[in-house]
């Protein structure tokens, strides 16, 4: 069963089959051809690099609860009490928009 719609455009099982001659390009084309494209259009696109460098710098500072216990003894000199303290400050961070 084929459904047109505006000529050009199929629906159902001819939707999901793809253009054959497109397909044929695709794979006429190298697998590097194709990867230098799509870094040349990641590079291209600044929301999509912004994107990804607020991405790498959230995970990248995300270590720093592993600096905490530092933090507390060497620079604030505050021991396990303080660093209890700063543990707590991130859910009271969290908890706060709420309010």
């Amino acid at each position: 069963m084929r459904l047109r719609l505006c000529g050009d455009r199929r629906f159902g099982a001819d939707a999901l089959r793809g253009r054959p001659e497109k397909t044929k390009a695709l794979r006429l084309e190298s697998a590097s051809k194709r990867s230098a494209k799509a870094c040349d259009s990641f590079w291209r696109t600044p929301i999509i690099v912004q994107t990804m460098t607020l991405d790498f710098v959230a995970t990248f500072f995300a270590s720093a609860n592993q600096l905490l216990p530092i933090f507390a003894t060497d620079i604030l000199k505050v021991g396990a009490h303080g660093f209890g303290f700063l543990g707590a400050a991130q859910a009271a961070g969290a908890y706060s928009p709420v309010w």
